[in-house]
């Protein structure tokens, strides 16, 4: 890494799951064309709703039915990775990193190891005892509490990832189906015997990734550019709340 690189904190959570996800494109556009740089935002949608991947077929990864009847938004984000529950109880970190500045993060493999290392890392100086699990989850005794993926352009990445600590896991049952692909850690578990959300406190969780990514004097907090604004309705309009998108597959 060549020298100190500035990154801006960002603690920001629109209500709408859309602006949610369209925000994290945003500020990865604005990076890669110069306008942006290195940020770090950490949020948590206010309400629920599922996520696919960007690859994955609807039909195969949701529950459709349960999830209107349980009035439970259906999206799809701009990165690969599996479906997810989102909302209260899952704590967000989306970073936005320079990969010509961090030789680590250059190939696939070794950008995981080094963001999710810095996680780890301070996890289990909390006496959190977390550990890589399959390729990009986060697991303690063998049991989900992470899960992560990226989006790569040329010069920057987005990575994003979560911390699971009061999920509604009866929510999660109902609404996902058992993912079409699975790590060999989790074996055939259901969601219910994979997934453990930690019992800590949020506030808590909140400074250990302040203090994995953006220690001490480098953390420059700001808000959202207006063009970022601009740009993250723009992505929610004609992206992110379009069907087309979201039933792309």
């Amino acid at each position: 890494m060549k020298g100190r690189i500035s990154m801006r904190f960002i603690d920001y959570s629109y209500r709408e799951p859309d602006h949610n996800l369209a925000v994290d494109e945003a500020l990865l556009n604005a990076a890669e064309t110069g306008e942006g740089g290195e940020s770090l935002r950490i949020w948590e949608s206010p309400s629920p709703f599922l996520v696919l991947g960007v690859a994955q077929v609807l039909h195969d990864e949701a529950d459709e039915q349960q999830c209107a009847s349980r009035g439970i938004p259906i999206l799809r984000r701009c990165s690969a990775g599996g479906c997810v529950l989102q909302g209260p109880g899952c704590l967000n970190f989306s970073l936005v990193l320079d990969s010509e500045r961090r030789s680590e993060l250059k190939s696939i493999h070794g950008s995981y190891e080094a963001i999710l290392g810095k996680l780890t890392g301070v996890l289990t100086q909390n006496g959190i005892l977390a550990e890589r699990a399959g390729t990009s989850d986060l697991a303690v005794a063998g049991r989900k509490i992470s899960g992560n993926a990226q989006r790569r352009k040329k010069r920057y990445i987005l990575h994003h990832g979560t911390l699971l600590y009061a999920i509604d896991m009866d929510l999660m049952q109902a609404c996902l189906r058992e993912p079409s692909e699975r790590p060999d850690y989790r074996g055939d578990r259901g969601h219910g015997d994979f997934i453990a959300p930690l019992t800590v406190p949020r506030e808590r969780l909140y400074q250990m990734i302040v203090e994995a990514f953006a220690p001490g004097e480098s953390v420059d907090s700001h808000t959202l550019s207006k063009a970022e604004i601009r740009e993250t309705s723009a992505l929610a309009e004609d992206k992110y709340s379009r069907s087309d998108w979201i039933y792309r597959r």
